[in-house]
């Protein structure tokens, strides 16, 4: 580390049954540690079933009575993951299985077709898939080139 740069802020994501003391960015961290550098470590877990509902509800403006069908199979799917959660609405928007009705001032879903809506196990995977089918080629492109 650069004893010259007073103040940095890192910023990442990982997994943690997916990183083992093996793993590089560990032995990083373990480093930067060993440096005397802070590192402040959040686990960010899965929501209750509650909190999901109530994020839908207030989301949605529906009372939460009857946005509880909804808000359990999105919690079921997306794992009680909050940023799993925020995407999987978006996409039910986009795919039109959630959609505001101006007519009946308010939202409206399928929640069988909803429930049929399959996920890949990996939700994150899906996803990202997903909002890249929906980016334009010339993002797209940009996208390969910088993953490389």
């Amino acid at each position: 580390i650069d004893p010259d740069i007073h103040h940095f802020l890192f910023l990442g994501s990982y997994r943690e049954n997916e990183v083992n003391g093996s793993h590089p960015l560990t032995k990083k961290l373990h480093d930067i540690k060993k440096q005397g550098t802070n590192i402040v470590t959040i686990e960010v877990g899965q929501i209750e079933r509650e909190c999901v509902n109530t994020l839908v509800s207030e989301t949605l403006c529906i009372p939460p009575s009857l946005c509880q069908p909804l808000s359990t199979v999105v919690h079921n799917k997306c794992c009680g993951i909050i940023l799993f959660v925020w995407n999987f609405l978006a996409y039910l928007h986009d795919e039109g299985l959630l959609s505001f009705s101006m007519t009946h001032r308010q939202w409206l879903y399928d929640l069988s077709k909803i429930r049929e809506e399959e996920i890949q196990q990996d939700v994150l995977l899906h996803i990202t898939e997903h909002m890249i089918r929906h980016v334009s080629k010339q993002i797209q492109i940009g996208l390969k080139f910088a993953a490389c």
